[in-house]
C-alpha cells in the first residue's frame, strides 16, 4: 500500500512547501486505478479543487466534488474515482501534537466537554472564510519563493 506522503515528498511532480511542520500540497495527478489504496502517518485538509473521490469507511461513503473540503484521519484508506480524469485538490498535512495542542486549547476555551466519536472521513462544510483561506494558500504556489518556513 502507497504511503501518500512520503510518496509527495519524494516526488518532484508536486507543488508543495513546509511551515512549522505542516506541510502544503497540490496534488495534480490523474488517478490511474480505482479503488486505490493508500495510507498516510498524518492526518490532512483536502480541498478539491478539480474532480472528485468518494472514500470509503468501515461507516459509510464520503463523496467530495471541486469545492468541498474534509479532514481525513491518518491511516489506511480506499477511494474510488467518480469522475474520469485528473484529481486536483489542496493537502495540508498536520503533525499530531499541532492537532492535540489545537483541540486542548479549544477545549479548555469552550469549557472543556467530551470529545465525539467520528469517522475517519470528517466533511467540512466550506463557507466563505474556509474557501478564501483555501484559496489565499494556492496563491503561494504560484509565486517564484515559497512563504517562510516559519510564521510567528
Amino acid at each position: 500500500m502507497l504511503n501518500a506522503l512520503n510518496f509527495i515528498r519524494s516526488s518532484d511532480g508536486f507543488k508543495q512547501f513546509t511551515v512549522d511542520e505542516l506541510t502544503f500540497v497540490t496534488y495534480d495527478c490523474p488517478i490511474e486505478e480505482s479503488p486505490f489504496d493508500y495510507w498516510t502517518p498524518k492526518n490532512y485538509f483536502c480541498f478539491i479543487t478539480k474532480n472528485g473521490l468518494r472514500w470509503k469507511t468501515p461507516q459509510r461513503d464520503y463523496t467530495a466534488y471541486e469545492g468541498d473540503a474534509l479532514f481525513i484521519k491518518k491511516g489506511a484508506h480506499r477511494v474510488h474515482k467518480v469522475r474520469t480524469g485528473e484529481f486536483c485538490a489542496l493537502m495540508i498535512f498536520l503533525p499530531d501534537d499541532f492537532i492535540c495542542n489545537t483541540l486542548r486549547e479549544e477545549t479548555i476555551s469552550a469549557g472543556g466537554g467530551e470529545v465525539a466519536e467520528v469517522d475517519t472521513v470528517i466533511p467540512l462544510d466550506v463557507d466563505q472564510t474556509l474557501l478564501d483561506y483555501f484559496s489565499g494558500l494556492l496563491t503561494y504556489f504560484s509565486q517564484p519563493t515559497p512563504p517562510p518556513l516559519r510564521i510567528y
